[in-house]
């Protein structure tokens, strides 16, 4: 969105979230919902909706809104993101009321991940979609208009007039699509197609051979850049200068600002989304910035980036030419960086490969889990959690040196199947079965000032009989026996009632008696303060519980852990705050996980 406007016309919203549907049957992403005006014409299709937002109060205001949403809201910078870690390496469409002033990057960075995006929508500002879909020969043909166009096909779908926001902004905006088309191959060198059209479109008032030798001809002076009456960058956060791949390896780049510049503006320079120097704080005097050997490779692509809503004002930038003889990256890696595997399967190991002279070691941190072997080969040992393979190597004379990982999570699948019954202690799923497909539900994400929720549903295709879910999942209720029927205990100790006045489920400390009546077709009436437990009230795929049927809704069945299948987890008897924890990409991970996890909104290390 345009920072400080509002869309406020939901038919315009509407069209933005349906513009997805060119891409069916895939997942979707969207980009700083917000408020949520487009996201909540999403959540009600039939596909895996995620969204990364990374304002807090607008994360905290999705939570609360959009209860299918909770757990797939990622709260972190987009730009900064592995995008193979969203879905698992799977294909998604990217949407969203996109910031208008990193449009272009975010653009850029799908352009990056092209094979995972087959279909891009959303609203930019209207100029930004113009030069887009532009065609060659007219004036706002440009960078993006060849890049993205190289692999994608461009419709531009509609205007969005001012009047439709809050307040209105001075610039009109504009809804595109962006499809992928059947290019798999340009015929020359990728990198250097994209070198070529950045230095060429700008640097648009200098002749074409005078930009070209900038990438062909020679080596750079001191002085690679350099101008007296205009500015090589004006800009605030979020723009960026990317500069031509060298021929010689760059051991400091030197970046001149100018007098009238802020002080306070903050700057990098950048190799993909690392940062590979230390940032600078202030424009209006010289930025030096030490490159590392492991970033001086010949052919590197630098992107000077502001980092903060200050302007910058540069003239000139100073590159240096690293002495002596360049080493070689190490080249260390294993083919898959993550390994998941379910015990009693066959383990497939990852390959690994190096280009380094030098010996290799290679270190599990949790041999009880999964070893490895001097030749980097990787065995799961038939125990659950979780272990990272380290592999390392010294520098020598032609080598840096070197380092990565594989993390390997093992884990169990417990089996859980449809009960007729309830027996005291034992531990079920809550489950619906609805349009063919069979819902179960999920603890309450517990929040120490709103101690309350619906509980959001996981789907699996058909109507089962039958569920598995990874050990690591912790999603199965405790039915205790009490006077005048079972309390409910979630996996994170907490006890499920009614106060009579929501339909959400309130957690406690004090056990509170449901009764629970099996139907001959299966489902249960389990009801508390005269509210009993129903699925899918109108559009939202959650459980609550209402004193009538609601329109759509079905009641619950109850799966029942099958103890001669598997080990279920444990229940824990000195209550956390919360067992349901995420990594700092907001994905759920399971209680074996080591890192930083976020529990209940704060960090923790978790060892």
């Amino acid at each position: 969105m345009l920072h400080g406007h509002f869309l406020t016309d939901l038919g315009i919203a509407k069209a933005i979230g349906y513009a997805v549907d060119a891409c069916l049957n895939i997942s979707v992403l969207g980009i700083g919902p917000g408020m949520g005006v487009m996201t909540q014409f999403l959540v009600t299709k039939p596909r895996l909706v995620k969204a990364v937002e990374i304002d807090k109060e607008s994360v905290a205001y999705l939570n609360e809104t959009f209860p299918k949403l909770r757990e797939n809201i990622i709260g972190n910078d987009f730009l900064r993101m592995d995008l193979n870690e969203i879905f698992d390496g799977k294909q998604f469409v990217l949407t969203g009321n996109y910031p208008y002033d990193i449009s272009s990057q975010i653009f850029f960075k799908m352009l990056d991940y092209k094979e995972l995006i087959p279909c891009c929508t959303g609203m930019i500002q209207r100029e930004v979609a113009l030069r887009i879909a532009s065609a060659p020969g007219t004036k706002a043909y440009g960078i993006l208009s060849v890049l993205i166009q190289a692999w994608y096909d461009v419709e531009y779908l509609f205007t969005v007039d001012e009047t439709v926001f809050n307040p209105p902004p001075k610039v009109k905006s504009a809804v595109i699509r962006m499809t992928r088309n059947t290019v798999t191959d340009l015929g020359c060198d990728e990198r250097l197609f994209k070198r070529v059209v950045k230095t060429v479109f700008n640097q648009r008032r200098k002749m074409l051979r005078v930009s070209l030798r900038q990438i062909f001809g020679g080596s750079a002076s001191a002085e690679f850049y350099n101008t007296t009456n205009k500015f090589l960058m004006l800009g605030k956060k979020g723009a960026t200068l990317t500069l031509p791949a060298f021929t010689f390896p760059v051991s400091k780049i030197e970046v001149v600002g100018t007098n009238n510049a802020s002080g306070k503006v903050e700057q990098n320079i950048f190799v993909g989304e690392n940062e590979v120097s230390t940032k600078t704080v202030g424009a209006n005097k010289p930025n030096t910035y030490e490159i590392g050997a492991e970033n001086q490779a010949v052919g590197t692509e630098y992107v000077f980036k502001v980092l903060s809503a200050h302007n910058t004002q540069i003239t000139k930038i100073n590159i240096y030419k690293a002495e002596g003889k360049q080493k070689k990256s190490a080249g260390l890696k294993f083919s898959e960086t993550t390994v998941d595997y379910e015990l009693g399967t066959t383990f497939t190991a990852p390959t690994f490969t190096k280009a380094t002279t030098a010996a290799v070691k290679f270190v599990s941190d949790n041999e009880e889990v999964a070893t490895v072997n001097a030749e980097g080969v990787i065995a799961a040992t038939g125990k659950e959690g979780k272990a990272v393979i380290t592999a390392t190597s010294e520098e020598n004379d032609e080598f840096n040196a070197g380092k990565t990982t594989c993390t390997v999570y093992a884990y169990r699948m417990n089996v859980y199947k449809k009960a007729t019954a309830v027996e005291a202690g034992k531990q079920y799923l809550i489950v619906a079965q609805r349009d063919k497909k069979t819902y179960y539900a999920a603890p309450v994400k517990y929040n120490a000032e709103k101690p309350y929720g619906f509980l959001n549903s996981f789907k699996v295709d058909g109507i089962v009989d039958e569920l598995k879910i990874k050990s690591s999942y912790n999603d199965a209720f405790t039915f205790e026996a009490v006077a005048g029927g079972y309390a409910i205990k979630d996996a994170n100790g907490y006890y499920l009632y009614m106060d009579g006045k929501h339909a959400s489920f309130q957690l406690g400390d004090e056990a509170k008696a449901w009764t629970v009546e099996p139907a001959e077709n299966g489902t249960f009436t389990i009801t508390n303060n005269g509210q009993f437990i129903q699925y899918g009230n109108g559009t939202f795929t959650t459980f609550g519980a209402w004193t009538e049927a609601q329109d759509k809704a079905v009641k619950p069945m109850l799966f029942v852990f099958d103890e001669a299948a598997g080990i279920n987890g444990v229940q824990t008897t000195v209550k956390p705050q919360s067992n349901v924890r995420y990594n700092i990409a907001g994905q759920r991970v399971g209680a074996d996980y080591k890192g930083i996890v976020i529990v209940n909104g704060k960090k923790y290390l978790q060892k």
